[in-house]
Parts: C-alpha cells; sequence; structure tokens
C-alpha cells in the first residue's frame, strides 16, 4: 500500500507546474518600510530604483531618500543598505567626485543580483 501512495505523490509533483524561484515580487518603494524592515528591501529595489534616476542623485539625496545608510562602501562617502537580514547582500551609491552625482548603483555579491530579479 505504501508504494502505490508514493508513486501517485511523485506522479503530482511531477506533473504541478514548475516554480520560478528566482523571481521576486516588486512592491512599491515606501521609505518607512525600507527602514524598518531590511528583509523587504530586495522588493522594493527595482521600484525605487525606476522612480529616482540615479545618476540625478548625490549623497545628501540618496541618504533623504533612503535613510541613514547600513554602511558605506570603500569610503566614507558612498552609501551602501543591506537587502538581506543575514549574509553579504548590499545595494551602494559610489559618487562621482568631480560631479558629486551617484555614478552608478553596485549590487554586491554578483549573485546576489539573481536573489532580487
Amino acid at each position: 500500500m505504501k508504494i502505490p501512495l508514493i508513486l501517485l505523490s511523485l506522479t503530482l509533483i511531477a506533473c504541478s507546474e514548475p516554480r520560478n524561484l528566482s523571481s521576486t515580487t516588486v512592491v512599491s518603494f515606501d521609505k518607512k518600510i525600507w527602514q524598518s524592515n531590511i528583509t523587504s528591501r530586495k522588493t522594493m529595489l527595482k521600484d525605487f530604483l525606476s522612480q529616482h534616476k540615479f545618476s540625478e542623485q548625490n549623497n545628501t539625496s540618496i541618504i533623504k531618500l533612503l535613510g541613514k545608510p547600513d554602511g558605506y562602501y570603500l569610503y566614507d562617502e558612498f552609501p551602501a543598505y543591506r537587502l538581506k537580514e543575514k549574509g553579504e547582500c548590499i545595494v551602494a551609491f559610489p559618487i562621482d567626485r568631480k560631479t558629486g552625482k551617484v555614478k552608478e548603483v553596485i549590487i554586491e555579491p554578483a549573485n546576489c543580483i539573481a536573489q532580487i530579479n
């Protein structure tokens, strides 16, 4: 009796629709949630970047939009924010020293991007 039940279970699992585990639901950016809930940040990042053209931002405006950084990337003037409660996964906003504007958005480590998209 156990063997037919196991075979039935395996058949049902095999016939079910595959799940896309790497996809992340996109949630509208909310500053209060960003600041209070690190685990929700990765779901809001895509919306944040689509709302705010990073090349027009400077250090002060990034901090005004996202709040106090969790740390800094390479230098004290490049704000960085954790995207996961545990482990390494950050988004950083390096500033061009000549223009004072954000020159790019960096997500590190590189495999962290797969967890966000």
